[in-house]
């Protein structure tokens, strides 16, 4: 299995420019592939490190569509298609949950949190996979994420995504705490729909007395500790509780695993980790 290397000159883009008064699309807004991703874009540090599993392909289609309107700030997100897939037809999305800011990201990395490595190569190979996946620039995560998912379910006949199909995919501090209200009972900061699976990668679980659904599967995947703030405690303390009370978790261990290993480290280990990372999507999309 090879690296994945994003060659961005065959991923197209379909950009839509919609009013600033309405997020909601129309029959007119889905007709043009454009070259979006072009390597003088692409400048500067691109975030960590190049995931390893997937095909190798580059072959995948990306729409870059505005979800937030302009009386807040505008903001868009990339959603990643299987070439082959018929715009007409709907099917399950992986949304890559995001717990940082832009302005932070753009600092750190010099772009946005979507078009680092991490994102973008998930992206890839979740659509290599026949599935969708999204990510998405933000300000407030929480508020981002509420935000999205409300575009999402307004426009699914236009995106081409089946909102009874909806997974969440989080990672890291921020990321992983901003994905758990998605599966806390009576969340008043995720109001979307319910997921079908929701997986968490080296990050922080407050779970503390809120409760989670039992019957969303969960994977975790806990690697050593960031900068000793306590993640692999964080998590262990959320699998342990979460299963006393009768949740569907699968847990992964990688106690000497890196933060974002997935995109920095490939050994026998990680592909196993990641390849069964993809199982999981595929599996519970398709219960």
């Amino acid at each position: 299995m090879k690296k994945i290397h994003l060659f961005m000159g065959s991923i197209f883009i379909f950009l839509i420019i919609i009013s600033c008064q309405t997020v909601v699309l129309d029959d007119a807004d889905m007709v043009s592939w454009d070259n979006h991703y072009r390597e003088k874009s692409r400048v500067g540090d691109k975030g960590p490190g190049t995931l390893v599993i997937g095909s190798g392909s580059s072959d995948v289609r990306v729409a870059s569509l505005i979800y937030s309107p302009e009386n807040t700030t505008v903001r868009v997100a990339d959603i990643y298609y299987p070439r082959a897939m018929d715009l007409h037809e709907a099917r399950g999305a992986v949304i890559m949950v995001s717990g940082d800011t832009d302005n932070h990201a753009k600092d750190y990395y010099g772009r946005t949190l979507k078009d680092t490595d991490q994102y973008m190569q998930w992206g890839q190979v979740i659509a290599e996979e026949g599935l969708i996946a999204v990510t998405y620039e933000l300000g407030n995560p929480q508020a981002a994420l509420e935000t999205l998912m409300t575009w999402i379910v307004e426009n699914q006949k236009y995106l081409g995504i089946d909102t009874q199909k909806i997974g969440f995919f989080s990672s890291n501090e921020n990321g992983c705490s901003v994905g758990l209200e998605t599966i806390v009972k009576d969340s008043t900061k995720y109001t979307g729909p319910k997921p079908v699976f929701s997986i968490y990668y080296y990050g922080l679980m407050p779970l503390r007395s809120k409760e989670v659904f039992t019957d969303i599967p969960i994977l975790t995947v806990q690697t050593k500790d960031l900068w000793g703030r306590g993640l692999p405690a964080s998590m262990e303390e959320f699998n342990q509780s979460a299963i006393a009370d009768g949740a569907m978790i699968k847990a992964l261990y990688y106690p000497e695993g890196e933060h974002y290993f997935d995109c920095r480290e490939d050994t026998p280990r990680t592909r196993e980790i990641l390849q069964e990372t993809v199982l999981f999507m595929k599996d519970n999309m398709e219960h």
